[in-house]
């Protein structure tokens, strides 16, 4: 009785776990019968004994049934329903649509803007530091400890200290956050596939490569003269697109990264048909 006790206990802990619930209770079902059968009383007794243990069972397994199928299949739509916002996000997109997506390029743009108007304030107008100001608004920045230090004071509070002629600090547009927060949800989410999160963990760390690289860039030119910053989007310099064409040769591709996402979410849906 102590065995069939723990093995009733043990399918009602995991009655949502078919694989599980089922050998449990059956085998249960089994420990029953062979009572009834070894049992010193009446046939009688034990027979209907034998046929309402019989019936109970039968009744208890139909209905978890009908419940470990329902479940699993009403995952089985929420998870595929975010399969499709997850294609219909990057699937089926050039790599123009998804530097568009998440704005790398136009970041690039006017974050060279925003380092002239650190080097030289005084040649950019007040439209001009308006429009940046507009594009960045309820954006973010990201900090790169290679381009600064941190101090303390004696109450703890941190400072942000540039190191002369380094630029640390990468404005983030908006956009371009928003886009990441919904790749890292789809990441994040409890409901996808463990290689599909994986194929979007490394194209979320492409995107940052990306703006690590522009980072780079930025400081790079920078060093190297003052000039390529300035006159990066002027025809007439020999300093045109010093920071630009460079940031152009040196981006990580996104297309390849996305189309391994798109590949690992097929290769799941055939997996499970």
């Amino acid at each position: 009785m102590l065995a069939i006790g723990s093995l009733l206990s043990l399918a009602a802990l995991r009655t949502n776990d078919p694989y599980l619930f089922f050998p449990c209770f059956g085998l249960a079902w089994v420990g029953f019968i062979y009572i009834a059968l070894i049992h010193k009383g009446s046939r009688l007794y034990r027979a209907l004994f034998s046929i309402f243990i019989t019936v109970f069972f039968i009744y208890v397994a139909c209905r978890s049934y009908d419940s470990s199928v329902s479940v699993p299949s009403a995952l089985l739509t929420s998870q595929l329903q975010e399969l499709e916002d997850l294609q219909n996000f990057i699937g089926a997109k050039n790599e123009y649509e998804l530097d568009e997506t998440f704005d790398l390029r136009r970041m690039a743009v006017f974050n060279t803007a925003l380092a002239v108007e650190y080097i030289a304030p005084q040649i950019v107008s007040p439209e001009q530091s308006a429009k940046i100001s507009n594009y960045f608004a309820h954006g973010s920045a990201m900090a790169d400890r290679r381009y600064c230090y941190i101090t303390y004071n004696k109450n703890g509070v941190s400072r942000l200290n540039f190191i002369p002629g380094k630029l640390p600090l990468l404005d983030l547009s908006s956009q371009y956050s928003t886009a990441r927060q919904k790749l890292v949800k789809f990441e994040s989410s409890a409901e996808m596939p463990p290689k599909v999160a994986g194929a979007i963990k490394d194209f979320d760390n492409t995107i940052q490569s990306n703006t690590v690289i522009l980072l780079d860039v930025i400081n790079e030119k920078l060093a190297q003269d003052t000039n390529n910053i300035i006159q990066n989007d002027d025809p007439k310099s020999p300093n045109f697109g010093a920071v630009s064409l460079t940031y152009n040769h040196r981006i990580i591709p996104l297309e390849p990264r996305a189309d391994e996402v798109i590949k690992q979410i097929k290769t799941y849906l055939k997996s499970i048909k």
